[in-house]
């Protein structure tokens, strides 16, 4: 059985998000204003903070555009992390 990675509620979130703005596609880039507004006001500090820590687990791709815009690509390892996320569905607690 294939482990997946440890990641907070709102690291999968995010994953999922950019995973379905992007359509699974990895050649297709979203820039972080764009992410940003899909999310509350008052989480988009974490969501920043977060996406820094999914580009350090290599789950991102950052890079900028040629007008100095941050721009996330989801990687081979996203994809497939964020269809095991989808597969499994959400955890319920009582």
């Amino acid at each position: 059985m294939l482990f997946s990675m440890l990641l907070t509620e709102l690291e999968k979130t995010i994953l999922i998000s950019l995973y379905a703005l992007t359509q699974s596609l990895k050649s297709k880039s979203l820039s972080e204003g764009e992410l940003l507004s899909k999310f509350p006001v008052r989480q988009r500090k974490a969501v920043k903070k977060y996406l820094q820590e999914l580009v350090r687990k290599k789950l991102l791709k950052r890079e900028t555009d040629k007008r100095k815009i941050l721009m996330y690509k989801i990687t081979d390892r996203a994809v497939s992390e964020a269809t095991k996320i989808i597969i499994s569905g959400a955890r319920l607690r009582f």
